[in-house]
């Protein structure tokens, strides 16, 4: 019997549209994670720069999300990265200094889409971002700096992205599972800036280069022979070099090496269509601090808490998946990239995370609340010694208002203690307000403080030996301005302004030689034991939680010093006494609290006052509480 021909083209129809079962389902999207070193995001000329620094990047941006007020956590490459791979604070994952190692129990981003089936491959031309730093868990493959930089007549740091690819693009080839998480590092923009000639000479005038170097050299050799090329007003007086034109210059030359970045980025992005990545990918583009050119009198970084080391680019790419040409002006976190690109991709996320996921955000979610944004340095104990020391501070973003809490500053930059700038109506932040908003300053200090204290400690970081280190990392670690020549340690007791960062050292690296006595500053003096003039009362063991607790009282108080006096002065109420060696030095100290005011002594002399809020005390009788230790009263 013959099928009626309509009826024919009936069932044909119908079979063409039935489902098919045997079909594949679509298949999970990769990541390309691409973190450009020492980009500021006013540099990129999607974010303004009047000089056409990343085409490519460009029309990614004007396809993706580009979120306009994204910060870093920290001002240089170690702590950044540390909060970017495991959305906390470096004062949460014990992340300060430059020989310290992220613990194997924290859960990275690249282990988090391991775990959830991802092939994990990194690409680093720093130094600090592999092994040594233990920033290379998660990854099944990992390439680090030693191979990436070996054998290029470029400078070490110019010309990365080119050497990047040159062992990312054969990768790709060999890599044929999917989905990929692809995190590739380059550090181009990064100081000293020598672009290869076709680069140099978009930007900069090439006849100026021999001048450029020879003012650099002469700069540097009027500081002490420290790491890194920071630059202060002091040394361009004493040099008679005029520090316009060669700040300009050195711009140019920054710009010209973003541009050679953005050009390397295009090819890697043609190799993935080319092994069939298509747009089945999420493209993550960020940095993870910028670069001074002199807006605030100094250069390089590491050294502030302004928006040019800490507002950086960050464009998510995902066709399909996010909206195309979405711009956002909310004050976001590099610690929240960990988080949205769990959500965004179905990956399970550990608990703990102190970023959030900015889905919603993207979403338009009318529930969005922007939360505050905060950055952190604390100084190598041994820069200040040196004469390189970065200073400490802290900063805090609540929607167009930003506060910096100087409580150290940098070698040869004195600052305020207090900046407070509205950055909508001074993006530069050139006018400082906290004079005229005092009540405002104390509200947003008192915050910073409770959460510097919140975090301090939570997890104690390994420290590498510096003669473990492979000599050819050291030597690379030296060029990029991390590493000093080697010093004699001083051969007497230093003194307070000296110690006091001995202290920090002995605290954050959780010297185990402390010992703990509680004090009657009121006992006769002739009775008993006596600890800095007072009568010790007993000898407290504190281990575990409790001696963390100490910690994060010692560290509060040591952040905040104000020296006052070599001078001894009275104890006042004085209830716990500490002791350690460290570095060959005994230090001996004193912290008491009551109502408003955390006071430490070091040697006899006050050096610290922490004044307190309701906030900041509830945090200070917690940890004391923690600790097991009484509230001090008069």
């Amino acid at each position: 019997m013959h099928t009626p021909r309509h009826l024919l083209l009936v069932l044909l129809v119908l079979a063409a549209a039935a489902p098919s079962f045997a079909q594949e389902a679509p298949r999970r999207r990769s990541v390309l994670f691409y973190l450009i070193d020492t980009c500021r995001a006013d540099r990129l000329s999607c974010h303004g720069n009047e000089r056409e620094t990343t085409p490519f990047i460009d029309r990614l941006a004007a396809r993706g999300v580009v979120f306009e007020r994204c910060y870093a956590q920290a001002p240089w490459t170690k702590p950044s990265v540390a909060s970017m791979l495991t959305s906390r604070y470096a004062g949460e994952v014990g992340i300060y200094l430059l020989l310290q190692q992220l613990e194997d129990e924290l859960t990275t981003l690249p282990e988090a889409f391991q775990a959830a089936g991802y092939a994990t491959a990194g690409f680093s031309a720093n130094p600090l971002v592999g092994a040594f730093s233990n920033y290379a868990q998660g990854f099944d493959h990992f390439v680090e700096s030693i191979l990436v930089n070996a054998g290029d007549p470029i400078n070490f740091a110019s010309g990365s992205a080119k050497k990047l690819n040159r062992m990312v693009i054969p990768s790709l080839e060999k890599q044929r599972a999917w989905p990929q998480f692809l995190y590739v590092h380059s550090v181009d923009p990064h100081e000293e800036y020598e672009p290869a000639p076709e680069y140099l000479q978009l930007f900069a005038d090439p006849a100026r280069e021999e001048l450029y170097r020879r003012e650099w050299r002469t700069l540097l050799a009027s500081r002490p022979p420290v790491p890194g090329n920071h630059l202060t007003r002091d040394n361009f007086e004493r040099t008679g070099i005029e520090p316009g034109p060669f700040i300009d210059y050195g711009l140019r030359l920054h710009d010209a090496d973003l541009r050679a970045n953005d050009t390397e980025l295009e090819r890697l992005w043609i190799a993935l269509q080319e092994n069939g990545w298509g747009d089945d990918v999420v493209l993550v583009l960020t940095s993870d601090h910028g670069e001074e050119f002199y807006e605030h009198g100094g250069t390089s970084h590491a050294y502030s808490l302004y928006d040019e080391q800490l507002h950086v680019p960050l464009v998510l790419y995902a066709p399909g998946l996010l909206p195309e040409g979405q711009r956002i002006d909310r004050p976001v976190s590099l610690i929240d990239v960990y988080p949205t690109l769990c959500d965004l991709l179905e990956v399970e996320a550990p608990e703990g995370l102190s970023g959030r996921s900015l889905v919603p955000l993207i979403r338009g979610d009318e529930g969005w609340i922007d939360e505050p944004v905060m950055a952190e340095k604390t100084e190598d104990p041994g820069g200040r010694k040196a004469g390189s020391a970065m200073g400490i501070a802290m900063s805090r973003i609540e929607g167009n208002w930003k506060l910096i809490l100087n409580l150290l500053s940098p070698e040869g930059r004195p600052m305020p203690r207090h900046e407070l700038f509205d950055l909508l109506a001074d993006p530069g932040e050139r006018k400082n307000l906290a004079a005229e908003l005092p009540e405002r300053v104390a509200r947003m200090e008192a915050a910073l403080m409770e959460w510097s204290a919140g975090n301090m400690g939570l997890v104690v970081a390994d420290t590498v030996e510096p003669e473990k280190i492979d000599p050819a990392l050291l030597e690379q670690l030296r060029a990029l301005g991390y590493v000093g020549d080697d010093e004699d340690p001083p051969a007497g007791p230093p003194e307070i302004g000296a110690r006091l960062p001995l202290l920090a050292r002995a605290v954050l690296e959780s010297d185990p030689r402390w010992t703990v006595y509680a004090l009657d500053p009121l006992a006769a003096p002739e009775s008993g034991r006596r600890f800095q003039g007072c009568k010790v009362i007993d000898r407290i063991s504190i281990k575990g939680e409790r001696l963390e607790a100490v910690r994060h009282l010692l560290y509060q108080g040591i952040l905040d010093w104000e020296v006052t006096g070599r001078a001894p002065v009275r104890l006042v109420v004085p209830r716990y006494g500490v002791r350690a060696s460290h570095e060959g030095h005994t230090v001996e100290l004193c912290i008491c609290y009551d109502s408003g005011t955390l006071r430490v002594f070091l040697d006899g002399a006050a050096v610290a006052t922490v004044r307190t809020d309701n906030a900041v005390e509830a945090g200070i009788r917690a940890l004391l509480e923690r600790a097991g230790l009484e509230v001090a009263g008069r």
